[in-house]
């Protein structure tokens, strides 16, 4: 699973989904709901303990995620956080192209 990807920066008129809520139902998954009712389970169980993921192999730290209040990220510190945009589109099956163009008004 690709957690960090900035190819989507170059295509940022699209309408991106917001995490909504967010929950750890397991030792290694994380429960989403985003703003449009698209809701998914993610398992890092091939990333914990791994590199900087390594603080989420402790469960009681693993289950403090959460929505980072400015960036929106699926969070567990200032420094630990994964894309919110690739794992919709992994959760979805679809690629950036495929969300919905931004209107300005």
């Amino acid at each position: 699973m690709k957690y960090f990807d900035v190819t989507f920066m170059c295509k940022i008129s699209r309408m991106i989904p917001k995490v909504k809520e967010l929950k750890a139902v397991s030792s290694h998954e994380v429960q989403i709901v985003y703003d449009d009712g698209v809701t998914g389970k993610v398992s890092l169980s091939d990333v914990i303990g791994k590199g900087v993921f390594a603080p989420l192999k402790e469960e009681s730290f693993f289950k403090k995620v959460y929505i980072h209040p400015e960036s929106g990220a699926i969070a567990w510190s200032d420094k630990l956080e994964i894309d919110p945009i690739n794992v919709y589109l992994q959760i979805t099956g679809k690629s950036i192209d495929q969300l919905p163009k931004a209107e300005y008004a």
